[in-house]
C-alpha cells in the first residue's frame, strides 16, 4: 500500500498513545480494509516519513515512558509479593501460637466449679483491670517467667478480695475482667525491639494465651460467678507503631489471641463466661446502670482534663451517657474524680537507670494493677464504687 501523510499522522497519533506497532497495524487494517499493513511496515513508515523532531519524540520519550511503566509494574509486583509472604508468615505464626497454647491447656485438668449462692446479702460486682502485661518484654527486673508469676499473684490477690467480701455477706452478681491492651511486647514494634524481647512475637502470643487462660481466666471462672471478659487491643498488640487506623481490634494480633481465649473457655465448658471483643479500639459496658468506657488510652495523657475530654468524645460518638472511664498505656495507677477516671498500671516498672523504652521515656512506676467493687444504689446520687484494691506486683521476681 502507499503511505500518505494522513495515514502516517494516524499511525503517529496511535504511537503517541503508547500503542505498539502490532496494535497500530491491526487497528489500521480494520479501519482501512488494507490487509497488507503490518507491524514492520508501520515502523518503516514512521521512520521514513516522520520529521526528525517527531521521530525523536517517539523513540526517546516513549521508550523512557515504557521503561518507567515497567519499573513501576515491577515494584508493585514486588510489594504485592512481599505483602503476601508477610501475611502468610504472620498467619503461620498465629496458628502455631494457638496450637502451642491449646496443646498445653489440653494437658491440664479443669477443677470443679464452686457454687455461687445467691441467697441473701448485698449484691456486688467485681471489676478487675488488666493491662500492659507486655509479655516477652525484657528488662533488669522483668521477663516472661516473671510476667507469668505476677499474673498468678494478680489472680490470687483478686480472688482473696472477692472471697473476703463473700465472707462479709456480699453476693456477687458478676466479675468483670477487663483486659485493656498491650498483652504482648512485639519484637518488631521498633527497630531495636528484638533486643528488648526474650521471645519472638509468635512465642509471646503462645505464652500470653496460655498464661491468661490458665493463670487468670480459669481460676476466676472456677468461682462459679457469672463473668464478662472485655478484650480491648493496645498499641503493642501488633508489629507496628501506634494503633492501626482501620478496625485495630480486628487487624491487630490481639484479635486471634482473644478469640483463642474465648474458644479455650468454651472448650472447658464455662458457659457462665461471656467475651466482648470489639473490632474497634474501645468498648462500653454497664455496671448497675452506669456505662463504663474501656480503651487502651493511646493519645490520652494522665490528667483529669484529658481523660474527661476523651470520655466526652465517646459520649458524643455513641450518644450514651458514660460515668466511668478506664485506660492503661501509661504504666502507672492514677485515679481522678472519685475513681470515675482511672489509669491502670503495668506488670513491670521500677526502672531506675533508663535501660529500656519505658524507663528511657521517663515512666516512673512500680508494677501494679487495680480492681474495684461495685454495689447497686437506690434513690440516691452515690456512685456504685464501694471498695477498691491495688494489687502490688513489684516484689514478685
Amino acid at each position: 500500500m502507499r503511505w500518505t501523510k494522513d495515514l502516517v499522522d494516524i499511525a503517529y497519533g496511535k504511537r503517541r498513545e503508547g500503542k505498539s506497532h502490532s496494535v497500530i497495524a491491526k487497528e489500521m487494517r480494520e479501519d482501512t480494509g488494507c490487509t497488507t499493513i503490518s507491524a514492520s511496515s508501520v515502523s518503516h513508515a514512521l521512520l521514513r516519513y516522520l520529521d526528525e523532531v517527531r521521530y525523536d519524540e517517539l523513540t526517546s520519550v516513549k521508550v523512557l515512558l515504557e521503561k518507567r511503566r515497567a519499573q513501576n509494574r515491577s515494584r508493585e509486583d514486588k510489594r504485592n509479593l512481599t505483602s503476601l509472604l508477610d501475611s502468610n508468615l504472620q498467619h503461620e505464626c498465629i496458628m502455631q501460637a494457638i496450637e502451642q497454647a491449646a496443646s498445653r491447656i489440653a494437658n491440664t485438668k479443669p477443677v470443679k466449679l464452686v457454687s455461687n449462692s445467691s441467697a441473701g446479702g448485698t449484691h456486688m460486682t467485681a471489676e478487675l483491670l488488666l493491662s500492659d502485661l507486655q509479655i516477652g518484654k525484657q528488662m533488669p527486673n522483668y521477663n516472661t517467667d516473671i510476667a507469668k508469676r505476677r499474673l498468678e499473684t494478680y489472680t490470687e490477690a483478686a480472688i482473696f478480695k472477692i472471697k473476703q467480701h463473700q465472707k462479709s455477706g456480699y453476693v456477687f452478681d458478676k466479675i468483670i475482667l477487663s483486659i485493656i491492651g498491650d498483652v504482648i511486647e512485639s519484637d518488631e514494634k521498633h527497630k531495636s525491639s528484638t533486643r528488648g524481647c526474650d521471645t519472638s512475637t509468635a512465642e509471646q502470643l503462645a505464652n500470653a494465651q496460655e498464661a491468661l487462660f490458665l493463670l487468670v481466666i480459669e481460676p476466676l471462672a472456677r468461682l462459679g460467678i457469672p463473668m464478662d471478659i472485655i478484650c480491648v487491643t493496645g498499641n503493642h498488640d501488633w508489629n507496628e507503631t501506634g494503633l492501626n487506623m482501620y478496625k485495630p481490634g480486628l487487624i491487630h494480633l490481639s484479635w486471634p489471641m482473644y478469640n483463642a481465649l474465648k474458644l479455650f473457655t468454651q472448650f472447658r465448658g464455662y458457659d457462665h463466661v461471656d467475651f466482648f471483643i470489639p473490632q474497634g479500639c474501645f468498648h462500653i459496658h454497664n455496671i448497675y446502670g452506669h456505662n463504663v468506657l474501656y480503651e487502651h488510652g493511646v493519645g490520652v495523657s494522665t490528667s483529669e482534663s484529658s481523660m474527661a475530654n476523651r470520655r466526652q468524645q465517646r459520649c458524643q460518638q455513641t450518644r450514651k451517657m458514660i460515668t466511668y472511664f478506664r485506660m492503661g498505656d501509661k504504666h502507672n495507677i492514677s485515679r481522678f474524680s472519685e475513681d470515675t477516671l482511672v489509669v491502670n498500671g503495668a506488670f513491670f516498672g521500677s526502672d531506675t537507670e533508663g535501660t529500656e523504652y519505658s524507663g528511657i521515656a521517663g515512666y516512673n512506676s512500680d508494677a501494679g494493677q487495680i480492681m474495684f467493687f461495685h454495689v447497686p444504689r437506690k434513690d440516691d446520687r452515690r456512685l456504685t464504687i464501694y471498695d477498691s484494691f491495688v494489687i502490688q506486683l513489684a516484689h514478685i521476681s
